[in-house]
């Protein structure tokens, strides 16, 4: 009951795909993890730190919604969140440039069938960043291992939502 609901979008979003393995000009429509057509997809999500004024982060979760329109896939395909150990820019992140991740960790399951929000728990991340404000560098989302089509996520580039971070804060 005493805690405050922040939803933050993100200030830099930016994907890597061995499918197109030289860094993006333009944020494509979706991300796809598990697609063995675009091989292994990272996203990358850099949020300003508005919990930074707040005494205590009670619960932080990472927010994806599916991608209208694309195929569903029977399998879930887990993914990793991690925290990013350094700076990064959109349009210069290809998969051979890709920067590192650290612990603290998080796991979550990508589900297309049915298409449902992807919710992964990213408290211990936050927490993290919030200690570590020198250390923030945003959060990574990968898949660790493919499936037939994969789960696909908007970007919020054109059409569909925006990944969010959504944090209970006091």
């Amino acid at each position: 009951m005493d805690t405050l609901r922040l939803v933050l979008t993100p200030a830099a979003i930016g994907v890597v795909s061995s499918e197109r393995p030289n860094a993006l000009r333009e944020l494509p429509t979706a991300v796809a993890f598990g697609s063995s057509a675009d091989g292994p997809s990272a996203l990358y999500l850099k949020f300003l730190p508005a919990w930074q004024s707040f005494s205590e982060i009670d619960s932080a979760f990472l927010l994806l919604e599916p991608m209208p329109g694309t195929a569903p896939d029977v399998e879930e395909i887990p993914v990793v969140a991690a925290r990013i150990a350094s700076a990064w820019q959109p349009d210069e992140l290809g998969f051979m440039t890709e920067p590192k991740l650290l612990p603290p960790k998080a796991r979550g399951l990508a589900r297309s069938s049915p298409k449902a929000t992807l919710r992964v728990d990213v408290t211990e991340i936050a927490r993290f960043l919030k200690q570590h404000r020198t250390s923030d560098y945003g959060i990574a989302l990968k898949a660790s291992r493919s499936g037939a089509h994969g789960a696909s996520y908007a970007t919020g580039a054109s059409g569909g939502r925006a990944p969010r971070l959504e944090l209970y804060v006091r």
